[in-house]
């Protein structure tokens, strides 16, 4: 079975992305699942292969050590596209089907790949994978299926998070210890409209490959340089997120 991988960092490792890919109907069942690595050789400034068993990540700086708790975020729409399709805007021909999803949330740093999608597709070859981090104030054209999904995924942020803003689309939580002294607790809520699209290397064809895995390296959006960022300096802030999803993204296969 063929594995691909969409990688939010430059060099990391190819991860496993298997699933089971047999459905009826001549479908395939694809999995996309998330989950924080870290960059290998070339993320130094970062201590952990994989999200340890305590669900937490400790990031040491010249100026303190970061520890982040707990990482969620709202991936609002994310989506496959078919090979080749020569019909954009005839939604009654067949060869335009491509499979979309969303919204989702993810909780980053549960220890295990978070699995946001295991759906059957139909099957073929898709060529581009795209997904969008972004907040969920409703719009005036969303149905009543949107707006309730949206409901549904803001009430499950704020079963953990009471206070997460409707302009927000990811909150983080943990502490910060200056260099000689004392931890810091912080919440902070991030603003931010992300969207990453990539093309495959090799078509991911369905039912043959079984899963998209989204790894993403929180250490390169808090720890840039030398320094970890204070984020207890913007404890309960909503605030914009600058880090750049898109710096490093590498799509690797392995016929395994």
């Amino acid at each position: 079975m063929l594995k691909k991988a969409l990688f939010a960092a430059a060099l990391l490792p190819l991860a496993a992305a298997c699933a089971d890919s047999t459905a009826s109907g001549g479908d395939g069942r694809v999995a996309v699942r998330f989950n924080a690595v870290a960059a290998g050789a070339q993320g130094a400034q970062a201590l952990f292969d994989h999200v340890p068993a305590t669900g937490a990540i400790t990031l040491t700086g010249t100026n303190g050590t970061l520890v982040l708790q707990d990482i969620r975020l709202i991936v609002s729409e994310l989506e496959l596209e078919r090979a080749n399709a020569s019909c954009r805007g005839e939604d009654d021909d067949d060869d335009c089907e491509e499979f979309e999803g969303g919204p989702f949330l993810v909780n980053l740093l549960d220890g295990t790949a978070a699995e946001v999608v295991n759906a059957s597709i139909p099957a073929g070859s898709y060529s581009e994978f795209e997904f969008e981090v972004e907040d969920l104030d409703a719009d005036e054209d969303d149905d009543g299926g949107e707006r309730q999904a949206i409901q549904s995924i803001l009430a499950g942020m704020r079963q953990a998070y009471p206070g997460f803003p409707s302009d927000a689309s990811m909150v983080v939580h943990g502490t910060f210890t200056p260099t000689g002294g004392t931890a810091q607790k912080f919440t902070v809520y991030f603003e931010a409209e992300i969207e990453v699209e990539h093309k495959f290397a090799t078509p991911f064809r369905v039912p043959e490959d079984g899963a998209i895995e989204v790894n993403l390296d929180p250490a390169l959006w808090f720890k840039p340089g030398a320094q970890v960022v204070n984020l207890a300096a913007l404890n309960g802030r909503t605030v914009e997120f600058e880090a750049e999803f898109k710096s490093g993204i590498k799509v690797e296969h392995d016929d395994d």
